[in-house]
Order: C-alpha cells, then sequence, then structure tokens
C-alpha cells in the first residue's frame, strides 16, 4: 500500500482538517492507501480558543517541537498531505527544505490562508511573510484548492499541478428533511463555528427584525454570540453527532458573506450540508456560492441588504418551491459536493504525485 502521511492543522475536531482530509480516509484506505495522521494542534486547543481561554506559548512550542520531530523521522518514498502549511506564521523554510530533499508534498487549502499574511495588520509580517503561501504552493508537487479563487492564486504563484476539489460531505450522514407543508412558523438557520460567526455578525440585526415581523425563527448553531438578541433568534451548540438533525430542522439554509478578499476565497460547506439535506438556500452572491447555488438550481444568490428579505418571503409562501429548490440541492451533492463523488480525484493526484 502507498503510504501517505497527513500534516493536518487540527484532529476532528477542526472543521478544516476534518472535511477536507480526515473524512476521506476510510474510502482512500479502501482504494489501496494507508495513512498516517498528524495534527499540528489538538482538540483541547479548539476547546479553550471557543471558550475564550487563553493559549500558552509553552503549548505551542511543545506542538510545534513535536511537528518537527514527525519531519525528522520521515521517509522519502512517503509522500506528504499537508493542510494549508507546517508552520503557521514562520516562512515556508520547511515546505523548501522537503522539496530540495526529494520528498512529494501535496499541499490543500480551503481558505484564502495568503490574506492572513499579506493583509495583516502588522507591517513586519505582511514584508516577511506576504508571500509565504505563494512560495509553499511552488515548493508543492500538487496543489489541492477548494475553489476558483484559491487555484488562481496558486496558478499565480507557479503552482506545478493544480487540483480544484469542492469541500464536499460525507453523504451517508445526510438524509433529507421532512417537509412540513402545514408549519406556520418556518425556521430559517446558520450553521458555523464560534471561528466563523464573524461572517454572520454585519448580518444578524437585520435578521433579527425580519424575524420580528414574520413570524419566523432565526436558528443560528454553532455560535456563542447570543447575549443581546431576542427570543426569534435561538442558538445551539454545534456537535458532530447533532448537526445533521438540527439542519432537517430547518427550512431554509443561509450563507452570508461580504465581498471582501477573506470571503471570496471560502469553500461554502455551508451550502452543501443544506442541500443534502434538502434544504434550499440563500446565500450571499459572492465566491463559490455563486457556482454552488448556479449549479444546483437550489435556492438564491442575494447582492443587496433588501434582497434578503424578498428571498425569504418568496421562500416562505411557497412550501411547494422550497421542496423543488431542496431536491435540486440533494441532487447535486450526489452528483458533485461527496466524498464518493471527489475520490477519483484524489487518487488520481496520489498517483500522480509519484
Amino acid at each position: 500500500m502507498k503510504k501517505v502521511v497527513l500534516f493536518t492543522r487540527y484532529d476532528r475536531m477542526g472543521a478544516s482538517s476534518r472535511l477536507r482530509m480526515l473524512q476521506y480516509l476510510p474510502l482512500l484506505t479502501n482504494a489501496g492507501l494507508s495513512f498516517d495522521v498528524f495534527p499540528l494542534l489538538d482538540d483541547d486547543y479548539l476547546k479553550r480558543i471557543y471558550s475564550g481561554k487563553k493559549i500558552s506559548k509553552f503549548y505551542l512550542m511543545i506542538r510545534f517541537l513535536k511537528r518537527i520531530l514527525q519531519l525528522i523521522r520521515l521517509r522519502k518514498e512517503q509522500v506528504l498531505w499537508i493542510e494549508k502549511e507546517l508552520f503557521p506564521y514562520f516562512p515556508a523554510i520547511f515546505e523548501k527544505m522537503l522539496n530540495l530533499i526529494g520528498f512529494r508534498l501535496i499541499v490543500d487549502f480551503d481558505d484564502a490562508i495568503f490574506h492572513q499574511y499579506d493583509e495583516h495588520k502588522f507591517s513586519f509580517v505582511r514584508l516577511f511573510l506576504s508571500r509565504k503561501i505563494d512560495r509553499v504552493m511552488q515548493y508543492s508537487d500538487y496543489v489541492v484548492a477548494g475553489n476558483e479563487y484559491l487555484a488562481a492564486r496558486a496558478q499565480g504563484a507557479g503552482a506545478k499541478k493544480i487540483e480544484i476539489i469542492p469541500t464536499v460531505i460525507d453523504l451517508k450522514r445526510y438524509s433529507c428533511r421532512m417537509y412540513n407543508e402545514d408549519s406556520n412558523r418556518l425556521v430559517i438557520g446558520w450553521m458555523g463555528s464560534p471561528g466563523s460567526q464573524a461572517l454572520l455578525v454585519p448580518f444578524l440585526s437585520g435578521f433579527e427584525k425580519f424575524a420580528k415581523k414574520n413570524c419566523c425563527e432565526f436558528l443560528i448553531v454553532g455560535s456563542n454570540i447570543e447575549h443581546g438578541y431576542s427570543g426569534n433568534l435561538q442558538f445551539v451548540k454545534w456537535s458532530e453527532e447533532s448537526e445533521v438533525e438540527l439542519i432537517q430542522s430547518m427550512d431554509i439554509g443561509i450563507m452570508p458573506l461580504q465581498n471582501t478578499p477573506w470571503q471570496r476565497g471560502k469553500c461554502g460547506y455551508k451550502l452543501v450540508q443544506y442541500m443534502a439535506c434538502g434544504v434550499p438556500v440563500v446565500a450571499s452572491n459572492v465566491g463559490v456560492n455563486c457556482e454552488i447555488v448556479n449549479f444546483s438550481q437550489s435556492g438564491y444568490l442575494v447582492d443587496k441588504t433588501e434582497d434578503w428579505e424578498l428571498c425569504f418571503k418568496r421562500l416562505m409562501s411557497d412550501s411547494y418551491l422550497r421542496k423543488k429548490l431542496g431536491l435540486n440541492g440533494r441532487r447535486a451533492v450526489e452528483e458533485k459536493y461527496s466524498t464518493e463523488s471527489q475520490v477519483p480525484n484524489l487518487v488520481k493526484i496520489f498517483n500522480e504525485a509519484e
């Protein structure tokens, strides 16, 4: 079996690591690959971050040293599958060394992480690290990008090979919601985490006003900003075990974004989750949202603030339309946005990284 070593950013609690890499492992193992998994940061790190606790410098030093030891023990016959970068806020010296030694590197990006450096508020970070991710892309044998925006950056950086693989779901975990045409209080839902709630905050006051006027409920899953909002906004903690059931309780799923460089790099995973459960979607007309909604015909794209209200009212008033768009989304997930549909592309990448 071909040996692949995963250098993920997080363990299973980290959405990016779980969705871009870890959820594929059973299917890729069946395809003849074997894996060692080395997360940089463990679940305790995310628990502390999400609860607002500080991370000690000693903890980070230990985790970084542990990764260095893992790199030292590598064998050249192994393929390295790296999430984003080996060491955040360090120059790309480790990726360069591995490239020069002859290791085969596959690097995966599901966010415009390059803007974390080239748009940083501190000038010295911009000075020394603004081109770091471009160099990581150059040193890699393959760049796997979650959308066209990220792939365009890889192409401009001079990446040798680029493959676009969207962020997908394990279809076995998801089933369509039951459609209740008699419901007189519809649920509009957002699925996320404390790490992504900043994308939602600019829209919350408008959504709260709409819910009060139109006898509906906003279900906010995974955020920790519930204080200061009315009962029309219901805040629920996220867990991997409950997320599907919570999505199935939604009548409409939303993905608001603002048209910024960082948010244009998002991969639209929320939309794919809603679609997998047969939930129609309303999303900002930004980045990969446009591709997903247009391809799936599962809902509406929004340009202006007032368009959210128009789309919500249209869907709330027509249960047949909600069901039709929701089923369109489910079919699109089966075709393009499931792990099963993307495994052949990943196997091809590993084979070409010989």
